[in-house]
């Protein structure tokens, strides 16, 4: 080797992995086929560059060209310096929303085939992402078409209230939780109400006539929700609202209707069986008839109630700890009285129910404000035994909704996999909960 040879060296990371999955869904085919584009760097190509950096090293908008000669992106796409400028990826970004829903529904397809993932069964939730700054629109500027999500306050996964979030809702498949389909939302648009839209997007980007099962939280539980994947020929398994008028029919039919089922969840397989938390359930039919696009739906699906020792377990901790908490600051109320905000009868009460507000456990107690002889406030309180007692028994359960048929999913063998005798006969595909 001549001593004179120069080499230069760029460390590419995952870029050949990441590329030759991009090849494989030929992301840049298909967006340089949906999306016009009158630019001297092909839109598909300026698209795989964009999510290289997302991959390889997230940064702001800003110099990507920079980057892209650093770290050999650019020579692998072939691009010169200038050619990543700020402005032509910012025109690229802005003409993506318009045709959004059709190349991804053209990549899931793509993803599907070349990788022969099963997408009958599909699991939907939304996320938060939280922002920091000003989100306002101008004065006098209209909302921009097609419309994009609204940063504003809502109820955030992190729980905090004094900043804005946007929300994405994500469709992921059963085998493997891979990404099938997703969707920005304003950051206080109500989960419930983004079912149908979702269905939608999904019907565009799995194949056609495929089976469906579209399994989702408490949101999906409302009739529009329900009727609209029967109407579409799928099934749905969710959480089900715990609504009073279904928490007094399984306190009226627990202890004749309840029974041992044979699940566990996965995290609990390898404990002996006769250690495992115990689970127990019924189940009842249940119709809805409603109108879906002008037609007439009905809906035949399984009311499912379940105990889970487990939870109910972890609920009554729950419960003694927020009521002593609340007896703590009744305390604090009671030591007070007469004395700094306390000595009006209205301030007193606004901070009593503040303190037996902050948690539900607080409906469960009754409290009386009186005054001595002398005007003095006297302050009293006790917990409802009958209200606690019923508390009780309601801890531990949920409520269950499928129109799964019950010889496909029944509820599991009582007996057996409970039993001393030998090892679990039918495992996880035997119960309902799969």
């Amino acid at each position: 080797m001549d001593a004179a040879t120069r080499f230069d060296t760029q460390i590419v990371g995952a870029l050949p992995v990441i590329t030759q999955y991009l090849e494989k869904i030929r992301l840049a085919q298909t967006v340089d086929r949906l999306v016009p584009w009158e630019g001297e760097v092909p839109l598909g190509t300026l698209v795989e560059v964009l999510i290289v950096n997302r991959l390889l090293q997230p940064k702001a908008m800003f110099r990507l060209d920079e980057w892209a000669q650093k770290s050999g992106v650019a020579d692998y796409f072939g691009l010169t310096p200038g050619q990543l400028n700020d402005d032509r990826l910012g025109r690229a970004l802005e003409r993506l929303p318009a045709c959004a829903d059709g190349v991804q529904a053209e990549l899931v397809l793509a993803a599907i085939r070349q990788f022969k993932l099963d997408v009958t069964q599909v699991h939907y939730d939304i996320t938060s992402v939280e922002l920091f700054g000003a989100y306002e629109l101008a004065e006098g500027e209209a909302p921009p078409v097609p419309p994009v999500p609204l940063p504003a306050y809502g109820r955030s996964k992190s729980g905090r209230k004094n900043v804005k979030q946007v929300q994405m809702g994500l469709n992921v498949s059963g085998d493997g939780a891979v990404p099938l389909a997703h969707a920005a939302l304003d950051g206080n648009a109500a989960e419930a109400r983004t079912h149908v839209e979702n269905l939608r997007r999904l019907r565009q980007a799995l194949p056609a006539g495929g089976r469906l099962l579209y399994v989702a939280d408490t949101k999906l539980d409302t009739p529009e929700n329900l009727l609209t994947v029967a109407a579409g020929g799928g099934e749905f398994l969710c959480g089900g609202v715990f609504s009073p008028h279904l928490q007094e029919r399984f306190l009226a039919q627990r202890k004749t209707k309840l029974r041992p089922i044979d699940y566990c969840p996965k995290s609990q397989e390898k404990i002996a069986p006769e250690q495992r938390p115990r689970y127990e359930a019924f189940e009842q039919d249940e119709f809805l008839k409603g109108e879906v696009d002008g037609r007439t739906v009905r809906l035949h699906y399984r009311l499912i109630f379940v105990w889970s020792q487990a939870k109910a377990e972890l609920e009554a901790k729950t419960r003694e700890r927020h009521l002593a908490k609340t007896h703590e600051a009744l305390e604090a109320v009671k030591r007070n009285l007469d004395r700094y905000s306390l000595k009006t009868h209205e301030a007193i009460v606004r901070r009593v129910e503040a303190a037996c507000g902050k948690y539900n456990e607080g409906k469960l107690l009754t409290y009386e404000l009186s005054q001595d002889r002398k005007g003095q406030f006297q302050l009293q309180w006790k917990i409802r035994q009958q209200e606690l007692e019923q508390w009780k028994l309601l801890e531990g359960v949920y409520v269950l909704k499928t129109n799964l048929p019950s010889r496909q999913c029944p509820l599991a063998n009582p007996t057996f996999a409970l039993s001393p005798a030998g090892p679990r006969s039918r495992g996880r595909e035997g119960g309902f909960c799969r």
